[in-house]
Protein backbone atom coordinates (compact mmCIF):
# COMPACT_ATOMS: atom_id res chain seq x y z
CA UNK A 1 0.00 0.00 0.00
CA UNK A 2 2.83 2.40 0.85
CA UNK A 3 4.49 1.77 -2.53
CA UNK A 4 1.20 2.45 -4.33
CA UNK A 5 0.67 5.66 -2.35
CA UNK A 6 4.17 6.84 -3.23
CA UNK A 7 3.58 6.13 -6.93
CA UNK A 8 0.29 8.02 -6.89
CA UNK A 9 1.94 10.98 -5.15
CA UNK A 10 4.80 11.03 -7.69
CA UNK A 11 2.33 10.90 -10.57
CA UNK A 12 0.31 13.80 -9.15
CA UNK A 13 3.42 15.93 -8.67
CA UNK A 14 4.51 15.22 -12.24
CA UNK A 15 1.10 16.28 -13.56
CA UNK A 16 1.22 19.54 -11.61
CA UNK A 17 4.70 20.28 -12.90
CA UNK A 18 3.67 19.57 -16.50
CA UNK A 19 0.67 21.86 -16.14
CA UNK A 20 2.90 24.61 -14.79
CA UNK A 21 5.18 24.38 -17.80
CA UNK A 22 2.23 25.01 -20.14
CA UNK A 23 1.17 28.23 -18.42
CA UNK A 24 2.13 31.54 -20.03
CA UNK A 25 5.31 32.74 -18.35
CA UNK A 26 5.73 29.47 -16.47
CA UNK A 27 8.11 27.66 -18.75
CA UNK A 28 11.19 29.72 -17.87
CA UNK A 29 12.66 28.80 -14.51
CA UNK A 30 10.01 26.21 -13.61
CA UNK A 31 11.50 22.99 -12.26
CA UNK A 32 10.57 19.52 -13.56
CA UNK A 33 9.62 18.61 -9.98
CA UNK A 34 7.90 21.51 -8.18
CA UNK A 35 8.89 20.08 -4.79
CA UNK A 36 12.58 20.61 -5.61
CA UNK A 37 12.15 23.98 -7.35
CA UNK A 38 14.52 26.80 -6.40
CA UNK A 39 12.55 29.49 -8.23
CA UNK A 40 9.88 29.63 -10.88
CA UNK A 41 6.19 29.21 -11.52
CA UNK A 42 4.67 26.07 -9.99
CA UNK A 43 1.19 24.62 -9.53
CA UNK A 44 -0.12 24.27 -6.00
CA UNK A 45 -3.29 22.58 -4.73
CA UNK A 46 -6.30 24.52 -3.47
CA UNK A 47 -9.29 23.73 -1.28
CA UNK A 48 -11.54 25.49 -3.80
CA UNK A 49 -13.63 22.70 -5.31
CA UNK A 50 -14.06 24.50 -8.67
CA UNK A 51 -10.42 23.94 -9.66
CA UNK A 52 -7.71 21.42 -8.81
CA UNK A 53 -4.75 23.78 -8.60
CA UNK A 54 -3.59 27.38 -9.02
CA UNK A 55 -0.28 28.82 -10.06
CA UNK A 56 2.22 30.48 -7.75
CA UNK A 57 5.67 31.99 -8.05
CA UNK A 58 8.14 30.20 -5.77
CA UNK A 59 11.29 31.95 -4.59
CA UNK A 60 13.88 30.00 -2.58
CA UNK A 61 17.04 31.42 -1.01
CA UNK A 62 20.42 29.78 -1.39
CA UNK A 63 21.37 27.05 1.05
CA UNK A 64 19.90 23.81 2.35
CA UNK A 65 17.39 25.18 4.84
CA UNK A 66 15.06 24.45 6.39
CA UNK A 67 13.79 27.96 5.67
CA UNK A 68 11.05 30.06 7.14
CA UNK A 69 8.46 30.73 4.42
CA UNK A 70 6.17 33.65 3.58
CA UNK A 71 2.93 33.30 1.62
CA UNK A 72 2.38 36.49 -0.39
CA UNK A 73 -1.30 37.28 -1.03
CA UNK A 74 -2.10 39.75 -3.77
CA UNK A 75 -4.51 42.73 -3.64
CA UNK A 76 -7.79 43.02 -5.52
CA UNK A 77 -6.02 43.93 -8.76
CA UNK A 78 -4.06 40.68 -9.00
CA UNK A 79 -0.56 39.34 -8.57
CA UNK A 80 1.39 41.58 -10.91
CA UNK A 81 3.79 44.25 -9.69
CA UNK A 82 4.28 44.69 -5.95
CA UNK A 83 3.51 41.11 -4.79
CA UNK A 84 6.07 39.63 -7.20
CA UNK A 85 8.61 42.27 -6.17
CA UNK A 86 8.09 41.35 -2.52
CA UNK A 87 8.56 37.68 -3.36
CA UNK A 88 11.99 38.42 -4.82
CA UNK A 89 12.94 40.63 -1.87
CA UNK A 90 11.90 37.96 0.62
CA UNK A 91 14.22 35.50 -1.10
CA UNK A 92 17.06 38.04 -0.84
CA UNK A 93 16.30 38.41 2.88
CA UNK A 94 16.70 34.68 3.39
CA UNK A 95 13.05 33.54 3.29
CA UNK A 96 11.33 31.16 0.94
CA UNK A 97 8.35 32.92 -0.65
CA UNK A 98 5.29 31.64 -2.46
CA UNK A 99 3.40 34.38 -4.33
CA UNK A 100 -0.07 32.93 -4.97
CA UNK A 101 -1.90 33.96 -8.15
CA UNK A 102 -5.49 33.39 -7.07
CA UNK A 103 -7.11 35.66 -9.67
CA UNK A 104 -4.98 35.08 -12.75
CA UNK A 105 -5.30 31.32 -12.28
CA UNK A 106 -9.08 31.71 -12.60
CA UNK A 107 -9.04 34.34 -15.37
CA UNK A 108 -10.31 36.96 -12.91
CA UNK A 109 -9.19 40.54 -13.57
CA UNK A 110 -10.07 42.00 -10.18
CA UNK A 111 -12.25 41.58 -7.11
CA UNK A 112 -14.93 43.51 -8.96
CA UNK A 113 -15.46 40.48 -11.21
CA UNK A 114 -16.39 38.14 -8.34
CA UNK A 115 -17.20 40.26 -5.28
CA UNK A 116 -15.29 40.74 -2.06
CA UNK A 117 -16.48 37.61 -0.26
CA UNK A 118 -15.87 35.21 -3.13
CA UNK A 119 -12.50 36.78 -3.85
CA UNK A 120 -11.40 36.35 -0.25
CA UNK A 121 -12.69 32.77 -0.15
CA UNK A 122 -10.65 31.93 -3.25
CA UNK A 123 -7.56 33.40 -1.64
CA UNK A 124 -8.02 31.59 1.67
CA UNK A 125 -8.69 28.26 -0.10
CA UNK A 126 -5.47 28.78 -2.08
CA UNK A 127 -3.51 29.76 1.03
CA UNK A 128 -4.56 26.50 2.69
CA UNK A 129 -3.46 24.63 -0.43
CA UNK A 130 -0.12 26.45 -0.29
CA UNK A 131 0.39 25.25 3.29
CA UNK A 132 -0.15 21.66 2.15
CA UNK A 133 2.32 22.15 -0.72
CA UNK A 134 5.00 23.63 1.53
CA UNK A 135 4.51 20.83 4.07
CA UNK A 136 5.78 18.33 1.45
CA UNK A 137 9.09 20.16 1.08
CA UNK A 138 11.90 19.08 3.43
CA UNK A 139 13.58 22.48 3.03
CA UNK A 140 10.68 24.37 4.66
CA UNK A 141 10.21 24.76 8.43
CA UNK A 142 6.45 24.54 8.92
CA UNK A 143 6.78 26.02 12.40
CA UNK A 144 7.93 29.30 10.82
CA UNK A 145 5.26 30.26 8.31
CA UNK A 146 4.02 33.81 7.70
CA UNK A 147 1.42 35.38 5.44
CA UNK A 148 1.88 38.83 3.92
CA UNK A 149 -1.05 40.41 2.14
CA UNK A 150 -1.97 43.65 0.41
CA UNK A 151 -5.48 45.15 0.62
CA UNK A 152 -7.88 42.24 -0.12
CA UNK A 153 -4.92 39.92 0.45
CA UNK A 154 -4.39 41.61 3.79
CA UNK A 155 -7.87 40.57 4.84
CA UNK A 156 -6.99 37.01 3.83
CA UNK A 157 -3.81 37.27 5.90
CA UNK A 158 -5.81 38.36 8.96
CA UNK A 159 -8.13 35.39 8.43
CA UNK A 160 -5.13 33.05 8.27
CA UNK A 161 -3.91 34.03 11.75
CA UNK A 162 -7.36 34.14 13.36
CA UNK A 163 -9.05 31.30 15.21
CA UNK A 164 -10.94 29.26 12.62
CA UNK A 165 -14.14 29.30 14.64
CA UNK A 166 -14.10 33.12 14.63
CA UNK A 167 -14.13 33.34 10.81
CA UNK A 168 -17.36 34.29 9.04
CA UNK A 169 -19.27 31.35 7.59
CA UNK A 170 -18.24 31.92 3.98
CA UNK A 171 -14.57 31.53 5.01
CA UNK A 172 -15.20 28.54 7.26
CA UNK A 173 -17.72 26.27 5.54
CA UNK A 174 -15.94 23.63 3.46
CA UNK A 175 -12.46 24.97 4.26
CA UNK A 176 -10.10 23.44 6.82
CA UNK A 177 -6.74 24.87 7.80
CA UNK A 178 -4.01 22.25 7.27
CA UNK A 179 -1.25 24.03 9.18
CA UNK A 180 -0.28 26.96 11.37
CA UNK A 181 0.43 30.49 10.16
CA UNK A 182 2.44 32.02 12.98
CA UNK A 183 2.70 35.60 11.76
CA UNK A 184 0.79 37.99 9.54
CA UNK A 185 1.72 41.26 7.82
CA UNK A 186 -1.22 43.30 6.57
CA UNK A 187 -0.26 46.16 4.23
CA UNK A 188 -3.24 48.52 3.81
CA UNK A 189 -5.28 45.42 4.65
CA UNK A 190 -8.98 45.45 3.86
CA UNK A 191 -11.12 45.42 6.99
CA UNK A 192 -14.31 43.81 5.67
CA UNK A 193 -15.77 41.17 8.02
CA UNK A 194 -12.91 41.31 10.53
CA UNK A 195 -14.78 42.66 13.58
CA UNK A 196 -15.34 39.24 15.13
CA UNK A 197 -11.94 37.75 14.33
CA UNK A 198 -9.97 36.38 17.26
CA UNK A 199 -6.34 36.92 16.34
CA UNK A 200 -3.99 34.05 17.25
CA UNK A 201 -0.65 35.10 15.79
CA UNK A 202 1.95 37.84 15.65
CA UNK A 203 0.74 40.80 13.63
CA UNK A 204 2.16 43.83 11.82
CA UNK A 205 -0.26 46.30 10.20
CA UNK A 206 0.79 49.19 7.95
CA UNK A 207 -1.62 51.73 6.48
CA UNK A 208 -1.81 55.31 5.23
CA UNK A 209 -3.86 57.89 7.13
CA UNK A 210 -5.63 58.87 3.89
CA UNK A 211 -6.87 55.34 3.27
CA UNK A 212 -10.63 55.56 2.71
CA UNK A 213 -11.48 51.88 3.17
CA UNK A 214 -11.94 51.97 6.97
CA UNK A 215 -8.50 50.47 7.27
CA UNK A 216 -7.09 53.12 9.59
CA UNK A 217 -9.52 52.54 12.44
CA UNK A 218 -9.26 48.74 12.30
CA UNK A 219 -5.47 48.81 12.65
CA UNK A 220 -5.65 49.74 16.32
CA UNK A 221 -8.50 47.34 17.00
CA UNK A 222 -6.81 44.28 15.51
CA UNK A 223 -3.35 44.91 16.93
CA UNK A 224 -4.95 45.42 20.37
CA UNK A 225 -6.73 42.06 19.98
CA UNK A 226 -3.45 40.35 19.15
CA UNK A 227 -1.66 41.89 22.13
CA UNK A 228 -4.53 40.98 24.44
CA UNK A 229 -4.15 37.36 23.30
CA UNK A 230 -0.45 37.47 24.18
CA UNK A 231 1.02 37.94 20.69
CA UNK A 232 3.50 40.56 19.52
CA UNK A 233 1.67 43.18 17.46
CA UNK A 234 2.79 46.43 15.87
CA UNK A 235 1.15 49.08 13.72
CA UNK A 236 2.20 52.11 11.74
CA UNK A 237 -0.04 54.76 10.19
CA UNK A 238 1.73 56.80 7.51
CA UNK A 239 0.83 60.50 7.19
CA UNK A 240 -0.29 61.53 3.71
CA UNK A 241 -0.40 58.00 2.26
CA UNK A 242 -3.47 56.65 0.48
CA UNK A 243 -4.67 53.11 -0.15
CA UNK A 244 -2.25 51.15 -2.37
CA UNK A 245 0.60 53.52 -1.51
CA UNK A 246 3.26 50.89 -2.26
CA UNK A 247 2.23 51.06 -5.93
CA UNK A 248 1.10 54.68 -6.23
CA UNK A 249 4.17 56.48 -4.83
CA UNK A 250 2.78 59.74 -6.24
CA UNK A 251 4.05 61.97 -3.43
CA UNK A 252 7.06 62.16 -1.14
CA UNK A 253 4.82 60.90 1.69
CA UNK A 254 3.86 57.79 -0.30
CA UNK A 255 7.39 57.12 -1.47
CA UNK A 256 8.62 57.42 2.12
CA UNK A 257 5.80 55.14 3.31
CA UNK A 258 6.62 52.51 0.68
CA UNK A 259 10.31 52.54 1.64
CA UNK A 260 9.56 52.36 5.36
CA UNK A 261 7.10 49.50 4.80
CA UNK A 262 9.93 47.39 3.36
CA UNK A 263 12.15 48.19 6.33
CA UNK A 264 9.50 47.47 8.96
CA UNK A 265 8.38 44.29 7.24
CA UNK A 266 11.89 42.89 7.15
CA UNK A 267 12.60 43.88 10.75
CA UNK A 268 9.35 42.28 11.97
CA UNK A 269 10.00 39.05 10.09
CA UNK A 270 13.61 38.87 11.27
CA UNK A 271 12.60 39.51 14.87
CA UNK A 272 9.83 36.93 15.05
CA UNK A 273 10.38 34.38 12.27
CA UNK A 274 14.11 33.73 12.00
Amino acid sequence: MRMLANRLRSARIALLAAAAALLPGCGTGAADDPLTADAGWVRIPTQDTTTESVRARFERPKGKGPFAAVLVIHPGGGVRGTPLDYGRRLREWGYAALVIDSYGSRNIRSTGDVGTRQGTRYQLADLYGALSWLAQRPDIDMQRIAALGFSRGGQTTLSAIAAEESLPGYLRDGLRRPGKVALGVGIFASCIDVDDLRIEGKLLMLVGDRDRERNVECVGELTAKARAAGFAAEAKVYPGARHDYTRRRDTDDERDAAADTLIRTREFLDRHLK
